[in-house]
């Protein structure tokens, strides 16, 4: 299928951020109000597993691609990007630089283009760019 052809769901992946951004809010607000070590480790778990799916449209965000309008687009990403230890510029130029390093790497030594790492598991992942 042709990249080109598939519209960014602008109004969805908003949606999606706007959910994120209240839950992770609700967390923070959370953690302030408990006096327990166990609630705040469960809080904190929630945290990180709401953060991971915040980082993903953090990501999009970094390729342009969360939403149409770039100033939409970059405002959701600097508003996601508030909730990561970073600002969202800093993020977008050290991973937009990390493709391009791939990128070049693959191009001046083809050995590069399909990199093999052990997961945690102890088994293999291929992970190709191309």
């Amino acid at each position: 299928m042709n990249r080109s052809n598939l519209a960014i769901p602008g109004r969805l992946n908003l949606t999606i951020a706007g959910v994120q951004l209240v839950a992770l809010c609700s967390i923070l607000w959370a953690a302030g109000q408990v006096h327990q070590w166990r609630f705040v480790f469960l809080l904190a778990v929630a945290y990180g597993i709401v953060m991971n799916s915040g980082y993903a449209m953090l990501h999009e965000a970094e390729h342009n691609l969360l939403h149409p309008d770039p100033i939409v687009n970059q405002s959701a990403g600097a508003l996601l990007a508030l909730f990561f230890p970073a600002p969202f510029h800093l993020i977008r130029q050290g991973h937009i630089g990390h493709h391009v390093t791939f990128e070049i790497a693959r191009t001046t030594r083809p050995s590069i283009s399909t990199l093999r790492t052990k997961t945690v598991f102890g088994s293999t992942c291929s992970c190709t760019e191309r």
